[in-house]
């Protein structure tokens, strides 16, 4: 239920921040 929510937004949010990491600025 929404319990697995928070679980894939920060996987999400993970995969995100990573690729702008990679990117650089």
């Amino acid at each position: 239920k929404l319990d697995f929510l928070p679980e894939r937004v920060m996987s999400l949010a993970f995969d995100v921040i990573s690729h702008v990491l990679e990117t650089g600025p």
